[in-house]
Order: C-alpha cells, then sequence, then structure tokens
C-alpha cells in the first residue's frame, strides 16, 4: 500500500507520528495531494486554480491538527535515531525512518518492542513517483 496513504490513516486515526524523512517540505505537499486529490505536480508548482486552492484550504486542517511530526536532520547510526526520539519531548505512538543505509536495523526494532513504539522503515522515494 501506499506510504502516503498508510501516513493519512494514521494521522486520521490521530495516531501520533515521528517521521524522519530528508524532505519535510515533499512529504507535506504529498500528503496534500493524497489528501485533496489534486495532482502532486499542481501543488508542488503551485499552479492551482480557484477550486483547487479551495480544496487545500479545505484539506489543511488536517495536517495543522493531526500529531505528525518530522524530523529531518541527517542521523547516521542506531543509537542517533533513538537519542533523537528520546529528546523528542512528546509522546509518539508510530516511527516511520527513510532511506537507512549501513544502520542497524536490528538494534532499532529491540529498541521499539522495549519501548512500545511501532516502528517501520520506508522508502519514500518509492513511494512518491
Amino acid at each position: 500500500r501506499n506510504v502516503m496513504k498508510r501516513i493519512i490513516d494514521l494521522l486520521l486515526s490521530n495516531t501520533p507520528v515521528l517521521l524522519f524523512c530528508d524532505s519535510y517540505i515533499n512529504i507535506i505537499q504529498r500528503l496534500l495531494a493524497e489528501l485533496s486529490g489534486i495532482e502532486y505536480g499542481k501543488i508542488k508548482q503551485g499552479n492551482l486554480n480557484d477550486e483547487e486552492w479551495e480544496r487545500i484550504d479545505n484539506t489543511a486542517p488536517v495536517l495543522e491538527n493531526a500529531s505528525l511530526y518530522l524530523c529531518d536532520k541527517i542521523i547516521d547510526s542506531a543509537e542517533g535515531y533513538i537519542k533523537e526520539y528520546e529528546d523528542f519531548q512528546k509522546p509518539v505512538e508510530y516511527v516511520l525512518i527513510d532511506a537507512m543505509e549501513n544502520i542497524d536495523k536490528d538494534k532499532l526494532i529491540q529498541w521499539s518492542n522495549a519501548c512500545g513504539v511501532t516502528l517501520e522503515f520506508i522508502n519514500l522515494d518509492d513511494s512518491l513517483r
């Protein structure tokens, strides 16, 4: 299933989500496109007609009121993700980590199991095409 749809499902069910990614603007634009039904390219370019701007206005509160936390720091270790989560200071039930390379996934899985956080490794590049 599409990663953006899964994120939206989590947000609509009031699940606090922490998303580690490298381009939060792109993520917000993709979520707006998914929620509004407007083509992503039009949103990215800002080339919208009045009706589409109204759809964006009607969609934006979903994101404004959601417990979606985006972290775009470059993190290069399992320990770095764990520290960033622990320093976060907000209750989060679901953690999504994008574009992991050479990181000890098993250590992150053990950590998430120990603290009761749902953890998912994703590849946003694949879902953003």
